[in-house]
């Protein structure tokens, strides 16, 4: 058997390569229409945040130019702009505490709903 011939079929690190960064990606760009899921109320938000929560610790601690890219890619399919990251950050545990302030537990973090029932200025209705 020819070796040039069977080297060609075994995929070398570029592929590989490609495949992980290829994957890494999807990951990242399926957070936004997780996100318009959770908003819509066909998924739980608990969910979606341990599926994305690497997505979540990057995003808390990213400056202020990453925090509006993501809520524009979220938005984009969202009914209620803004609201659903902050809700998937809440899921995952990740709302950071200010001194005096405390953030209200939300019982409803397993069970779907839409967004838009959750905004601060709408009433919640249970």
């Amino acid at each position: 058997m020819n070796k040039s011939a069977t080297d060609r079929k075994k995929p070398g690190v570029a592929f590989w390569a490609t495949v992980v960064a290829s994957t890494l990606l999807l990951y990242v760009a399926g957070f936004g229409p997780a996100a318009w899921l959770v908003d819509r109320g066909w998924i739980a938000a608990r969910p979606v945040a341990r599926v994305y929560r690497p997505v979540l610790i990057v995003l808390n601690d990213s400056p202020d130019v990453v925090w509006v890219a993501v809520h524009a890619y979220v938005g984009v399919g969202s009914e209620e702009y803004g609201c659903t990251t902050t809700r998937l950050l809440d899921a995952a545990g990740l709302i950071r505490q200010k001194e005096g302030l405390g953030w209200p537990a939300d019982p409803r973090h397993e069970i779907p709903h839409r967004s838009i029932d959750h905004s601060p200025f709408r009433p919640i209705r249970i």
